[in-house]
């Protein structure tokens, strides 16, 4: 099995590196039509083929369009710190971002006991990244658990809200908001999920003063 990867690996050296192996006489006889490779030309001295490399230096070579873009997704762009969204031609923008869609949007909070709730975050118009950090106001109504799984437009996370006795009365008795934000390098994206408190008569009946 090791003998097969190895040679596999020879022959994949070989075949992307055409222009360095190939024997000529001038520079035509090295023109392997690719553009990713660089130049080639004949080393009149060794009569062999050579090659200039990437012509993209750090960026990215697209052979399919034969040419260098600056991003593949949106992850790209942070990197260079050229924006936060790539566009189709691979180019990197920086967008202003819109509200994130917090799924549930609505959450049932007890008065005694705090209860599990399992977040899907979606931004569809930017990008998340491991920099991406997510904060609760009030501060003590969401307490986030690891790990915070995420790819460009969704993060998922795994949470313990808070009893209402712990965070004091949301907005009002009945119902009342949790702002959410979402701060990736410089953009912040807003969210708010509702919170209701669980229905049951033995809440009701107590006295949470």
């Amino acid at each position: 099995m090791m003998k097969a990867s190895i040679i596999c690996s020879l022959l994949l050296v070989l075949v992307m590196g055409y222009g360095f192996s190939q024997a000529c006489t001038s520079d035509e006889d090295c023109d392997d039509g690719l553009f990713c490779n660089g130049i080639e030309i004949c080393d009149k001295e060794k009569n062999r083929c050579k090659s200039t490399g990437s012509p993209c230096y750090n960026f990215i070579c697209d052979e399919e369009i034969g040419d260098c873009i600056i991003c593949n997704t949106h992850m790209d762009c942070g990197a260079y710190n050229l924006g936060n969204f790539c566009s189709d031609n691979g180019e990197c923008y920086w967008v202003d971002p819109e509200p994130v869609t917090i799924t549930p949007y609505i959450i049932l909070q007890s008065r005694w006991f705090p209860l599990p709730v399992f977040f899907n975050i979606h931004f569809s118009n930017a990008n998340f990244d491991t920099s991406s950090s997510v904060s609760f106001n009030p501060v003590n109504a969401i307490l986030a658990l690891p790990p915070m799984v995420m790819d460009e437009e969704n993060i998922f996370m795994i949470a313990l809200l808070m009893p209402q006795w712990f965070t004091g009365p949301i907005a009002s008795e009945e119902h009342g908001d949790i702002d959410v934000t979402v701060i990736t390098g410089s953009q912040v994206a807003p969210g708010t999920i509702e919170v209701q408190l669980l229905p049951f008569l033995l809440d009701e009946q107590r006295d949470l003063r």
